[in-house]
């Protein structure tokens, strides 16, 4: 990775890409290759690719968690899947501050309840 990365920890990199990720409003389904490239302009095209590649899969992964696990006739145990859901997140993505887990478990069972 390029200098530009090492003023920055890794987890902070991939925490910034991902909250750019799940916003909403103007930037709304910006490509995530598309948020490298306007964050780190510096850096190699593989990392910038290898990044974007990261932060989709982990959307991938969580958003998959929540629908795989959503219970559309229970909704208490809903309730528990969003505990679980966040306990999942920080077990998987050991780099994710506590603002992205929110976040993450907010519009992974969003995402879930629209189906």
């Amino acid at each position: 990775m390029t200098h530009q990365l090492f003023d920055n920890t890794l987890e902070n990199v991939l925490n910034e890409i991902y909250a750019k990720s799940l916003e909403f409003g103007d930037n709304i389904c910006t490509p995530v290759g598309e948020i490298v490239k306007n964050l780190y302009p510096n850096i190699s095209n593989e990392d910038k690719i290898n990044l974007a590649d990261y932060i989709e899969q982990t959307k991938d992964s969580i958003e998959k968690y929540f629908y795989d696990n959503y219970d559309y006739k229970n909704e208490g145990t809903n309730v528990e899947l969003q505990y679980k859901g966040e306990q999942w997140i920080k077990e998987n993505y050991c780099w994710m501050n506590s603002e992205n887990i929110k976040r993450a478990v907010s519009q992974g069972m969003y995402y879930a309840w629209h189906g």
